[in-house]
């Protein structure tokens, strides 16, 4: 059958539906955690045009899209100053700006003053935290970071497809990508992230954008990017939409006002820090089999102190051992709001999420503790808050 035809006869059966050719079905979250299928025909001022009405952005955490493509770990990531991480191909780059191709953006031109670093592919991978110290590190110079995790100061000349150019004591030396696993550049100016409502914008292939959304047409996504310029995204490469500020803080995004880890035995070394957005084994976060983009891996015993305030009303969390865990995973887990226990109970690996869901009205602290539990043993105890959030009256 001609192509045509085909692409006519899909068309008519869409349209028989009830769906128009732009109308995109997707999962809407709500600040509350609350799930509804929907139909997404567009952005509206402030929010969202549902097929049912429009919806404000302030009271979504979250929109779920159709993509299930895997990430793809084989190209080098973009970090920009933003949060931002962009798997792309590099093109060029020199002291101005890198040029990238991105599988779901197309061809980017990115200055410098919004470039953080590059992480590139190795055949043996360095560890989460090795990487995570580099990109964290403060910078007097440019650096690399090489295979065997060893970083290298100097400065930064240019980038092809293939290597990059990097001066070591005023001599300039050629480094192909599998000979380097990272490169952060010293910042050129203070970046300063904007107090508005952004959405961040994850997509299936492992990027994650930062920006105010403009508009959905033909089922194109677009939104300001770090550099106040238009992109633009593909509807169908999107995993979800979710959203920092408004009536919604991710504790994740918080910064703990005390933090107390100890290992299970007295002089032992740690061997898991808590992690933002990941389990403690630096992967994404997983309980029963869901996967959350958003919450706080813990290793027993953690204790993190968060000052709320008083601006928060309520506390929603999704708690239990990270399904990557060991068989032996068995833990406590509490919270307590203003020094007073106000949730608590014990997990076990391979178990679904406990929904802790708690009244935070007026309190000035919240703590979140994973204890050793019942086996009195730390082994395997990777405890995960999932999504753990707080929402404003």
């Amino acid at each position: 059958m001609n192509s045509r035809i085909v692409a006519a006869l899909c068309v008519a059966l869409f349209l028989a539906s009830g769906l128009r050719a732009a109308d995109i079905n997707v999962t809407v979250v709500s600040v509350e955690g609350e799930e509804k299928a929907a139909v997404l025909q567009g952005i509206a001022e402030g929010g969202f045009k549902l097929a049912s009405g429009v919806v404000a952005a302030k009271d979504v955490a979250e929109i779920r899209f159709a993509a299930t493509s895997g990430a793809d770990s084989a190209k080098p990531t973009l970090f920009l100053r933003n949060g931002d991480q962009l798997r792309v191909a590099v093109l060029t780059g020199n002291d101005a700006s890198v040029k990238v191709k991105s599988e779901a953006l197309g061809e980017l031109t990115v200055d410098n003053k919004f470039v953080d670093g590059f992480i590139f592919p190795q055949k043996d991978a360095l560890s989460t935290d090795t990487i995570d110290g580099f990109l964290k590190s403060p910078l007097t110079e440019d650096l690399l970071l090489m295979p065997k995790g060893e970083i290298t100061k100097g400065a930064y000349e240019k980038l092809t497809e293939k290597d990059l150019n990097f001066n070591v004591e005023k001599q300039s030396k050629t480094y192909t990508f599998d000979q380097v696993a990272g490169l952060r550049l010293v910042p050129l100016d203070e970046y300063k992230a904007p107090s508005d409502l952004r959405a961040t914008i994850n997509l299936a292939e492992g990027s994650r954008l930062t920006g105010k959304l403009q508009s959905l047409d033909a089922g194109v996504l677009a939104f300001e990017g770090i550099d106040g310029k238009p992109w633009k995204v593909p509807a169908a490469a999107i995993k979800s939409i979710a959203f920092k500020g408004g009536n919604l803080a991710y504790v994740s995004d918080l910064t703990p006002k005390a933090i107390e880890e100890k290992p299970y035995v007295g002089g032992v070394p740690l061997l898991y820090h808590w992690r933002r957005d990941q389990s403690v084994a630096g992967r994404p976060l997983s309980i029963g089999g869901k996967t959350f983009d958003k919450g706080v891996g813990v290793h027993s015993y953690t204790k993190l102190t968060y000052e709320l305030g008083g601006q928060y009303a309520k506390f929603l969390a999704s708690v239990g051992i990270d399904s990557s865990a060991p068989q032996t995973g068995f833990c406590a887990w509490k919270v307590s709001v203003d020094g007073k226990e106000a949730a608590a109970g014990v997990c076990k690996a391979n178990e679904a999420a406990k929904l802790v869901k708690l009244d935070v009205k007026d309190a000035k602290e919240l703590e979140l503790v994973c204890d050793y539990g019942p086996d009195e043993d730390d082994a395997g105890d990777h405890l995960d808050w999932g999504n753990a959030r707080l929402i404003k009256p």
